[in-house]
């Protein structure tokens, strides 16, 4: 035990002498602040009994370089609750005043507490309530057309995500009977899926020995169908196993997709095309159309990649992910629209009503692809005349939304060429017309505190913000916003457009969003259920609002 001891104080000290030889640059770059410590107790969510064990985890140094994929040694301590549940968890940074903490013990859900903290301050009296892991178990067996057991047959979960693609799951291995078994499964609904072991994506899995005597197998989806809208969808309840009937292979199969290469309008071109990670060099004549084949294994979205082939460009693809379900498709892309540019242009208005270009340091425009276009995001900062470029994209059409904006400034007004864009999708093409975006000083801010139903401070909440007025339409940009919740449940919401909004909390509410408060997407069956549940307020130009709201539990 003590040789043990001293070997991790031993790396512990080598890897804390590394980090800090390698903070001199970045050190001068942006000062670090003095830690925090947090103190506090961890108690079980049901029964209010102290956990000991659980590990206290800080988030990474920002003025750190990166871990390694490995994990490799971690710059602090190790720090665990102790038998009575208490804890304290020193060397904790913030880059912005916030830091979330996570706390996971086995048989226990990972849970994360978001703190606003001060440099070189001690947070005392932090309770954190674990909820005991809900877990459930799959099964069932694959056979040959023949009946009999088919072994090292892969055997994939899929679950949706928002805005409902399918997300891959875990995969697990039929055995020599023909069995497989997923267990501590999180409660859900699933898809699952059968797959050839030797053709499966990388990362889906541990895989088993040598397959010896394969079956051939083309990929299916439960009970024996070939795309995911004519599967079964299968619940997996918490604590409880469901068994599924014995699936026989080669009833069915997921089909291809087709991607019909079109250069007109443009001169020949060499490209290297990536499918399935693999590049091969082609070569298009002006006006030539040509057709390649993928048969995916997986009902998720397909990627296809472009690269350059000039030696002085940096080879970095431009992906395009298409939709897919199982289902044939035949996709054409225009390569006169890879790697198009959209120009922007964003003014501040003045007071006068002068418009002047505008510029921030930390802005940036971030546009997104809507459901049906296949091209991916982008990013772009603004330059000192309030211009930017956000190139590497696919003509289509894009939300739009600005990054990292001063607390009191919002976007009034957008426009690309004759079209209002304010609350509708930018066009990309070969030949984009330039978006102007308006911005208006005078935004406001809101605050609050969350309770749940027992009167106690809920932190960690997501707090949503979003229009109740018909002048402030569900879709402009900025409009919808959130924040999560500290310790005493507090939680403040800035770049508000003036208007009148409803607020809710929650803990369990799917939604994306940008960053920066701004939210993407909200479940819609969550928006239905609770719609007149938030609380109403008005927010002035200028203005600062202070609401209480209840925490939505079910």
């Amino acid at each position: 035990m003590q040789l043990r001891i001293t070997v991790q104080l031993q790396r512990f000290i080598v890897a804390f002498a590394g980090l800090v030889l390698s903070l001199s640059v970045r050190a001068q770059q942006k000062p670090i602040p003095d830690p925090v410590t947090i103190e506090g107790v961890a108690l079980d969510a049901s029964t209010g009994e102290p956990i000991s064990g659980v590990r206290v985890n800080p988030p990474w140094p920002f003025w750190l370089p990166p871990p390694p994929p490995d994990g490799g040694d971690i710059p602090y301590p190790l720090v665990q609750t102790d038998a009575s549940g208490r804890f304290s968890r020193a060397f904790v940074y913030s880059e912005n005043e916030f830091a979330s903490i996570g706390f996971n013990k086995d048989g226990y859900d990972v849970r994360w507490l978001r703190f606003r903290i001060v440099p070189g301050e001690r947070i005392g009296n932090a309770v954190v309530r674990l909820e005991r892991t809900k877990s459930g178990v799959l099964s069932g067996k694959v056979t040959d057309s023949g009946g009999n057991p088919a072994a090292n047959v892969g055997v994939t979960l899929y679950f949706s995500s928002s805005g409902g693609s399918l997300l891959t799951g875990p995969t697990r291995y039929s055995d020599d009977r023909g069995e497989y078994r997923f267990f501590n499964l999180e409660p859900r609904r699933y898809i699952v899926g059968f797959s050839d072991p030797r053709y499966a994506s990388p990362g889906r899995g541990q895989m088993p020995g040598p397959i010896i005597n394969p079956i051939p197998l083309a990929p299916f989806l439960y009970p024996g169908v070939g795309d995911a809208s004519s599967a079964e969808i299968v619940e997996v309840a918490n604590k409880s196993e469901v068994r599924l009937r014995n699936t026989s292979i080669g009833s069915a199969r997921l089909g291809r997709v087709l991607f019909r290469l079109n250069n007109q309008s443009s001169p020949a071109r060499d490209f290297y095309l990536i499918l399935h990670s693999k590049r091969q060099l082609v070569h298009l004549e002006a006006g030539e159309v040509r057709t390649f084949e993928d048969w995916p294994d997986h009902p998720t979205p397909v990627s296809i990649g472009f690269a350059r082939t000039d030696q002085f460009e940096p080879l970095a693809p431009l992906y395009l992910a298409v939709a897919y379900d199982g289902r044939e498709r035949d996709v054409e892309i225009r390569l006169a629209d890879v790697d198009s540019v959209l120009p922007v242009r964003v003014l501040l208005e003045e007071p006068g009503g002068q418009a002047v270009p505008f510029h921030d340091a930390l802005a940036s425009v971030v546009i997104s692809p809507r459901a049906d276009t296949i091209g991916p995001s982008g990013r772009a900062t603004l330059n000192m005349d309030g211009t930017a470029q956000v190139k590497s994209l696919y003509g289509g059409l894009y939300d739009v939304y600005l990054a990292e904006l001063p607390p009191n400034v919002y976007v009034s007004s957008a426009s690309q060429g004759e079209r209002d864009v304010l609350a509708a999708p930018v066009r990309v093409s070969a030949n984009s017309e330039a978006l102007e975006i308006r911005l208006r000083r005078g935004a406001g801010t809101l605050s609050g505190t969350v309770t749940d139903r027992e009167g106690r401070s809920a932190q960690s909440a997501m707090v949503l913000v979003l229009p109740d007025d018909a002048n402030l339409p569900a879709e402009q940009i900025g409009v919808r916003r959130y924040d999560t919740t500290v310790q005493g449940g507090q939680f403040e919401v800035p770049g508000l457009v003036p208007g009148r909004y409803r607020v809710y909390a929650a803990r369990d509410v799917d939604v994306r969003s940008w960053d920066d408060h701004v939210l993407r997407y909200i479940d819609p069956t969550f928006l239905s259920r609770f719609r007149t549940d938030g609380v109403l307020v008005t927010v002035e130009e200028n203005g600062r609002p202070s609401v209480k709201v209840k925490l939505l539990e079910d």
